[in-house]
């Protein structure tokens, strides 16, 4: 299924995104082979394990759309008459049907791309957007489900598109199912992936193993095969600009995607010479020569030759023998059905369909007889103007690793004119050909045919065609594209029974086409006597540690022969540990037998990576499966861890703290953990609440009280987490801080003033605690005459002001306390302080003798005494008057600070005088009087 703006604008050409392109092109071999150059590689980009596909909810379904075809380069030649036609039918023996029922329907696109793989059990029917799985009695058991339903949660472009042309093939030899469709981006234009899933066990409805491969180009028409190496995709690359740029062939590592781990991919461009190539696909029975390629098939290089490519795939580092050798086969000449293109009658309309005649038809199959190895594939040419199958079986003998293929057998099948076309052919254990096709004409609706032919036969015949199926009506609408391609496949179980699907239309009409599975086999094919099986373990893999258990599903699937009794037994344990599995299980056809494998390691057993044969053992077979067991350290017994937090807590005395508690389980501890506290320092309580943790896990709160008369500072406080023998502990801090609070102080303690004089003292209030707090500032006790005041009454938190006292002349000398206090609220602080008043500084002058006598004309002398007090220290300077005037006096010392000055008075007249001594200080003054009394005798 292709979208019809891909074709021509699909991204450059199809190189691994992951790696760096090698340019396509041929370099020489031998005049007949040539090498081609590269290969690129690259690495899956995602891959994982899907759940049961029988479990998922099916994608949402798609829109119906319309797909164009892009039409492949032809060989170059001259059209000409066919020199192999088979134009008549041979008396000879004819397949005969087995079964045939309905397969899946239209899914609103075109064409259908109807193809189908067959398994032991089960036929799974794909076509470009759908799938559905069928036991071999035609009952549905899984679907129809969109195709990406099995990339669910996968993620990316293969969960999200759901954009078809898809393949499935059936892994033999594995007994795995492999499915692949393209995801082209949300507009269509990238990013490009092949999304491949290989089932997991041989259930087709189980889990798989999905991958994506990322290519920087439009990877259209890929085609799927199985070979012992790798599982082969050929597809057709397109540019950016919709130019075809050549025929790309992948190889994807086989042995990693049985067990689901990262794939590494191949690839080679065989340059725009060729187009549609096909991997040959190895279906079962005898497997190739070891080490042999993958032999593909194209058009050749012209119309007398089809072009092989051996695909030789080398895994070991560096892929350094990865070859793909191109050789070219001589064939009848043919010329291309329709010119390749559009020429297909139908009865009861104008509209022709495609012959898809510019490649290769679907699929190229290989059978290994021992003598020989066979090759079989097909493609439509023109006989007289009608499409017809041309079919061609290449032989190699004996079977070898290398040598070219040539032509064996090589026949155009035409029993009538009218059309055939969309075949696949496949080849039975017995040398049986089958081949089906469309068949359509003016005069009839395209319905589906198979013939056949027998080793007995004549070479290049085929037996009378058989119906499978007539189609009720013709495709119209304009739709010209029919099936793309169609399936033929082989039961492995039995290596007889062939198994086709195509599609028809039940009534004109188009996008309503339907399909049809229909069972053949020939009557002397001679089935595979053998019994046999398969068995896989899914996980392939588990770790657990020492003492521990894991487990893994062993899936047991009956492939071939009768029904089996299979014994089971297992190897490679390591030391100390034991396997429990079933002793036999049963493979019968249907449904795969699953059993559980457990294996359990005991706390002795070493560390390692052991790989674990499992071992299933039948009557004529056996199987080994490996399961790898990683074993780590055993791991501690169940225990717990004991915290607490915050690991320090700081708090005023008085207040409280509080801290968290918490038992973590280790090593799946459930038991209680009983909660005890030890450290509390004086003056506090501790305590936990809950005191038990119950289950092993939780919190508890530890509550510190403290009082005030908890001592300040530091203290560590112990909680211990006791269950049965195991004992921890943690421990916390409780830092205890003063509350908040400030200091008072005042100095100087003592300050001295003179009565009137002022003095000061320095008031500092000191925060502690962290207080920031206003605190008010008073003064009381001093004398009613002495005032005070502060440069601050208030101070916020910390800082400093100046306690302001002043006397009066009239306070009285003494020692005063006074008392600085500082309110803050309720906290009050306060600081004594005292004040000495002295008196004012002075002195006192007097004059002795208060009275004395002189005679007029004689002398008479006083003593003036100073005398000092309260600290005076100033120089007294003294003067002198008399009242009447007329004495005069003199001072032996006329200024002095204390002490006395003989005053000496002369003069005067006869009479009495009032002597008067004046005593000055700066502004101060004091006089003294004496009497004087001057007589004339």
């Amino acid at each position: 299924m292709r979208r019809p703006t891909f074709r021509r604008t699909a991204a450059a050409a199809a190189v691994l995104a992951s790696v760096v392109a090698i340019a396509p092109g041929v370099a020489a071999a031998t005049a007949s082979q040539r090498q081609v150059r590269g290969p690129s590689h690259g690495q899956s980009v995602h891959n994982d394990v899907s759940a049961p596909l029988s479990t998922i909810a099916p994608s949402p379904s798609t829109k119906p759309r319309a797909h164009r075809d892009a039409p492949m380069p032809t060989p170059a030649g001259t059209p000409g008459p066919d020199q192999v036609v088979q134009h008549a039918v041979l008396a000879s023996q004819t397949p005969l049907a087995t079964t045939s029922f309905p397969g899946v329907g239209a899914s609103g696109s075109a064409p259908s791309d109807s193809n189908g793989a067959v398994g032991p059990s089960y036929f799974l029917d794909l076509v470009n957007t759908r799938l559905e799985v069928f036991t071999q009695a035609g009952v549905g058991v899984l679907g129809p489900v969109p195709t990406n339903t099995l990339w669910s949660g996968f993620g990316g472009e293969c969960q999200s598109e759901n954009d078809g042309d898809g393949t499935v093939v059936y892994d033999a030899v594995a007994d795995r199912w492999v499915i692949s469709q393209f995801a082209l981006g949300p507009s269509g234009q990238g990013p490009f992936f092949q999304c491949v899933a290989v089932s997991a066990t041989g259930d087709p409805t189980g889990s798989y193993y999905r991958y994506a491969f990322q290519f920087t180009s439009f990877p259209d028409y890929p085609k799927l095969a199985v070979w012992p190496d790798a599982y082969y995709q050929t597809m057709n690359t397109f540019s950016s600009s919709g130019v075809f740029t050549g025929a790309n062939t992948c190889a994807y590592d086989r042995t990693a995607m049985l067990s689901g781990q990262a794939a590494a991919v191949q690839c080679f461009n065989t340059t725009t010479t060729y187009g549609a190539l096909l991997p040959a696909n190895y279906s079962g029975g005898t497997p190739p020569p070891p080490g042999a390629p993958d032999e593909q098939i194209g058009l050749g290089r012209d119309t007398s030759h089809l072009a092989t490519f051996a695909f030789h795939v080398d895994w070991s580092p560096g892929f350094p023998g990865t070859t793909l050798t191109e050789t070219d086969v001589a064939v009848a000449p043919y010329t291309a059905a329709c010119g390749g293109g559009v020429c297909i009658p139908q009865l009861g309309t104008s509209q022709l369909l495609d012959s898809l005649a510019d490649r290769m038809m679907y699929a190229f199959q290989y059978r290994n007889f021992g003598d020989h190895e066979s090759w079989v594939v097909n493609y439509s040419v023109d006989v007289n103007g009608s499409a017809e199958p041309r079919w061609f079986e290449l032989r190699r003998s004996p079977p070898a690793t290398s040598g070219p293929l040539t032509e064996y057998q090589d026949a155009t099948f035409a029993p009538d004119s009218a059309d055939r076309w969309m075949g696949s052919i496949a080849m039975d254990g017995s040398g049986d050909i089958a081949l089906g096709y469309s068949e359509s004409s003016a005069v009839m609706n395209p319905a589906i045919f198979y013939t056949g032919r027998t080793p007995a036969d004549p070479l290049n015949t085929m037996a009378p065609e058989t119906l499978l199926l007539q189609g009720g009506g013709s495709q119209t609408g304009g739709l010209n594209r029919w099936g793309d391609y169609s399936s033929m496949a082989v039961d492995p179980s039995d290596a007889c029974t062939f198994w086709y699907t195509n599609q028809y239309e039940p009534s004109n009409g188009s996008f309503n086409w339907a399909t049809e599975i229909g069972a053949f086999a020939f009557p002397t094919c001679v089935p595979r006597s053998d019994s046999d099986f398969s068995s896989a373990l899914l996980p392939t893999s588990g770790s657990v540690s020492a003492g521990g258990t894991t487990s893994t599903v062993l899936s047991t699937d009956w492939t071939a022969g009768s029904t089996q009794s299979v014994a089971l037994s297992t190897s490679g344990l390591p030391a100390g540990a034991t396997a429990s599995l079933p002793a036999t299980v049963t493979a019968a056809p249907g449904p795969p037998s699953t059993v559980t494998l457990s294996v359990t390691t005991s706390v002795s057993t070493p560390p390692g990576t052991y790989p674990i044969a499992v071992t299933a053992a039948g009557p004529q077979s056996v199987h080994t499966a490996t399961f790898t067991l990683t074993v780590g350290t055993a791991p501690p017994p169940p225990d717990f861890a004991l915290t607490a937090s915050p690991s320090s807590q700081t708090v005023t005395a008085g207040a409280s703290a509080t801290y968290t508690v918490s038992v973590t389980p280790a090593s799946g501890f459930t038991g209680d953990v009983a909660l005890t506290t030890a450290g509390a320092p004086a003056g506090t309580t501790a305590s936990v609440s809950p005191s038990t943790i119950a289950g092993g896990s939780g919190t508890s709160t530890l509550t510190v009280t403290t009082s005030s008369s908890t001592p300040l500072g530091a203290s560590t406080l112990t909680v211990t987490g006791t269950s049965g023998s195991l004992t921890h502990a943690a421990s916390v801090v409780l830092m205890v801080t003063a509350p908040p609070d400030f200091a008072l102080g005042a100095t100087p303690s003592v300050q001295t003033a003179s009565a009137g004089g002022s003095t000061s003292y320095g008031v500092t209030v000191t925060a502690s605690g962290g207080f920031t707090g206003i605190v008010n500032l008073s003064a009381s006790g001093a004398p009613p005459d002495v005032s005070t005041s502060f440069t601050l009454n208030a101070i916020a938190g910390s800082g400093t002001s100046s306690l302001l006292v002043s006397t009066t002349a009239a306070t009285a000398p003494g020692t005063y306390p006074i008392t600085v206090t500082g309110t803050s609220g309720t906290l009050v602080h306060s600081q004594t302080v005292s004040l000495v008043v002295t008196a004012t500084p002075d002195f006192a002058v007097t004059l002795a003798p208060s009275a004395q006598s002189m005679r007029r004309g004689g002398s008479a002398s006083y003593t003036v005494t100073v005398t000092p007090s309260g600290g005076f220290t100033g120089t007294v300077t003294l003067s002198f008057s008399s009242s009447p005037g007329g004495v005069s006096g003199s001072f032996s010392r006329s200024s002095l600070t204390s002490g006395t000055s003989t005053l000496s008075v002369s003069g005067g007249k006869a009479g009495t005088y009032a002597i008067t001594v004046t005593a000055s200080s700066g502004a101060t003054s004091h006089a003294a009087t004496a009497r004087l009394t001057i007589t004339n005798k």
